[in-house]
């Protein structure tokens, strides 16, 4: 079942975004628990967090670069370094984005009272 609904993401990324179109397949796979909208995004947050966290750290280093008019040797050091500090920043990164899921997905699977 993983592997369909991810080929499926796969296929409908060809005609959209790879956001909305593995949030579209996570949303039909968790269909049947919950409100899959917000499940279904939430995993897209998490997988796609990573992303802009070290896209977001590779802009500095081009800005850098580009500051002080270096070249690639330049950009290479400032990217290692980059790296560097993007990888002790993983931690709290994961857990700030791990709360946001669970928060999502907590909102999503109340639970009923019937009485």
């Amino acid at each position: 079942m993983s592997f369909a609904l991810t080929s499926t993401g796969v296929a409908l990324g060809q005609i959209l975004p790879v956001q909305v179109s593995m949030s579209a397949a996570r949303t039909l796979g968790t269909y049947f628990h919950g409100r899959a909208f917000k499940r279904g995004t939430g995993g897209t947050l998490f997988e796609q967090a990573f992303d802009v966290l070290i896209v977001g750290f590779l802009v500095i280093a081009s800005g850098i670069t580009r500051f002080y008019r270096g070249g690639g040797m330049m950009w290479m050091v400032c990217a290692l370094a980059m790296t560097g500090i993007a990888l002790l920043a993983l931690g709290p990164a994961v857990e700030l984005i791990r709360r946001q899921v669970v928060s999502l997905n907590a909102r999503a699977v109340a639970p009923r009272i019937e009485s």
